[in-house]
């Protein structure tokens, strides 16, 4: 069923949706002329005890929520000329002395004034046409009446009636709305009124934004079932002069959709890309009538190695459009046909001539050479045996093999392998925890054998790993000793630890005596060489009784100089010793030949177990040190 009000002498009702409305009613007056159904065919209204019928199939169909106001005799008197009548939820209804300038404040407050029950939120005044037929319907909002504001304390005309309601009339009564959105200054939802049109809701909207679409905008209607109904198109350049054609009436219910020129039609970014050997490559906001020049000046123009081949490909074209190809030179000349109009979205390509030098490389060689110092190279391909050569070559007291050649770490990598860094990292500290658990389960197995070691249990190990001989006295076990863990997680890789450090690892005496080798390496721009002089000592540091600097013998192995630094104590590692050459190489065990310049690093036992197991693993820790005392520095950096 649907609820229909009757405010009035009349009940409400409850009624179909059939379009018949049918009320009951007791009256001795004729209220046929002052029911307010505009054309409706009213019948039998004659007094008395009386049914009559509105048959609105022919004029207005009733709709869920409707409010139909039924006036009395008293209110709908014919309004004399030179006089307003004001009725509803006022101190005293009736006709009012009309004079110029009255305002519908000064109205309200010659009838007494408001009553307590009035609704402030809507009020409307019924305004007829010259002819005596009803004219616009126009809503007030009280508060703004009685605030002054000039859109509803209207100046009234001979004849208006203002009416005003209570909050009980007005309950669950939606106010009749229009809306629009889009690029206007203000959207959303407006008070509809009879005879509003599509320029007075822009008006209310704040009218068009600047990038507004005028050529079309839609206007999105409802049936009365609530359904989307037509949809109107709507030319706003023509609502703008208040063509009728488009300029509409709207009705309740209407909601203006109005575009940017952007939503209505494609429209590319307007941008051109310039890319290449230009100062400042990148996009430009491509301005109206922009040519190739302007876009070259705006990037920093070229640079000088610059060729003079300037490719532009067009968007927004068939697969296998040629590639337009001017000239970089004529462009900037001004030359129309190299100087091209651009368009939205060109991609402008200068290439860069590849045996061009915007600046010369720079070696730098140091120590025992004849002339050392900075040498320019306008190459591409100098090899290392070339700078040694132009230094003069080294000197009497140089030491080729512990000679170093450094380079920047950011030309040793790819951008690739910065990137795979951070996942190498995790990927590590997965293994190291794992690793770490297992061999905390084997140390705590381990404790467990110890406890239980007294009768026929495996024998005791001492820290030296040696079994307790037969009979000698149980050892005191500390209880510290079962709760704490004598295994200690792994330490962190650092993101440092994964860039290398720029040591070269070659063979630089066979690079300088065999030029073209696969030592003698192609330089970079910043190498840096370094040609020690030949030392004279062999270094011994680590489980050793004395750590020392002995002279080299020619012959001698390993334990002839430990035995000069007092010999192994008792927790050395023998078999795990370690021999660090000048150039920053490690070789593991004390077979090798040794040189001047070698460090004999003699591990603990514990410091052994945190070493890594393989020659590889070693290689890629020690392999870029860049001498023999930092190489030293790092091994008792990580055995602490």
């Amino acid at each position: 069923t649907l609820q229909v009000t009757i405010n009035g002498p009349l009940p409400s009702y409850m009624v179909g949706a059939d379009a018949q409305l049918q009320l009951v009613m007791t009256t001795t007056t004729n209220l046929a002329q002052y029911f307010a159904v505009p054309g409706a065919l009213i019948e039998g209204l004659s007094g008395g005890s009386v049914t009559f019928t509105v048959n609105i199939s022919d004029n207005i169909l009733l709709q869920d929520r409707d409010y139909i106001t039924v006036y009395t005799p008293q209110d709908l008197q014919a309004i004399p000329e030179q006089q307003v009548h004001i009725s509803g939820a006022i101190q005293r209804s009736g006709n009012y002395p009309y004079h110029p300038g009255m305002k519908v404040r000064d109205l309200i407050e010659l009838s007494g004034n408001l009553s307590l029950n009035a609704s402030l939120d809507r009020a409307f005044v019924h305004r007829s046409k010259p002819d005596g037929t009803p004219g616009p319907l126009i809503p007030l909002n009280l508060v703004k009446v009685f605030a002054n504001d000039p859109q509803h304390n209207i100046t009234l005309i001979e004849r208006d009636l203002v009416a005003i309601y209570t909050t009980q009339d007005l309950t669950a009564i939606p106010d009749p709305t229009v809306a629009i959105r889009g690029s206007v200054q203000k959207e959303g939802s407006y008070l509809f009124h009879p005879g509003m049109s599509v320029r007075d809701l822009l008006e209310q909207a704040g009218n068009l934004k600047l990038d507004a679409y005028k050529d079309r905008a839609f206007l999105q209607r409802r049936n009365t079932n609530g359904t989307y109904g037509a949809l109107v198109i709507v030319d706003l350049n023509k609502v703008a002069v208040g063509d009728p054609k488009y300029n509409i009436a709207l009705k309740e219910g209407d909601e203006l959709a109005v575009y940017s020129q952007t939503d209505s039609e494609y429209r590319p970014e307007q941008v051109v890309s310039v890319k290449g050997s230009v100062q400042r490559p990148g996009s430009v906001n491509r301005a109206e009538g922009m040519r190739l020049k302007d876009a070259l000046l705006y990037s920093g123009n070229l640079l000088p190695n610059a060729e003079d081949v300037v490719e532009i490909a067009h968007s927004r074209i068939k697969v296998g459009t040629p590639i337009l190809t001017v000239s970089a030179k004529g462009a900037l000349a001004g030359n129309e046909k190299d100087n091209v109009l651009l368009e939205d979205g060109d991609l402008i390509s200068i290439r860069a001539q590849s045996d061009f030098l915007l600046k010369p490389y720079d070696i730098t060689v140091a120590g025992a050479v004849k002339t050392p110092g900075t040498y320019p190279v306008t190459t591409r391909d100098t090899r290392l045996s070339q700078i040694v050569k132009r230094a003069g070559g080294a000197t009497n007291l140089a030491y080729l093999r512990g000679a170093l050649v450094f380079r920047r770490p950011s030309e040793m990598t790819t951008d690739a392998q910065v990137g795979v860094s951070p996942r190498l990292r995790t990927i590590i500290a997965l293994v190291q925890a794992d690793e770490y658990k297992r061999r905390l389960a084997i140390t705590d197995i381990n404790k467990q054998q110890l406890l239980s070691s007294g009768g026929g249990g495996s024998p005791i190990v001492n820290a030296f790993g040696a079994a307790q001989a037969a009979g000698a006295p149980t050892p005191i076990i500390s209880p510290d000793f079962t709760q704490s863990s004598t295994v200690t997680p792994a330490r962190a890789l650092r993101e440092e630890d994964l860039v290398p450090s720029g040591n070269i690892q070659i063979d630089f005496e066979k690079a300088v005596r065999h030029p073209g080798s696969v030592d003698d390496i192609v330089l970079r721009d910043g190498d840096i060489i370094t040609v020690p002089e030949r030392p004279t000592t062999i270094m011994v540091v680590g489980a050793v009784t004395q750590s020392s600097t002995i002279a080299y013998q020619p012959d001698k192995g390993a334990e002839f100089y430990v035995r000069g630094s007092g010999g192994y104590v008792l927790d050395a590692d023998k078999s795990e010793m370690l021999l660090i050459r000048a150039s920053g190489r490690v070789l593991r065990g004390e077979n090798h030949r040794l040189e001047p310049g070698d460090i004999i690093f003699v591990p603990t036992r514990v410091m052994a177990g945190r070493l890594p197991r393989t020659q590889n693993g070693l290689d890629r820790i020690f392999g870029t040190l860049i001498s023999g005392l930092t190489s030293y520095a790092i091994v008792r950096s990580i055995t602490k």
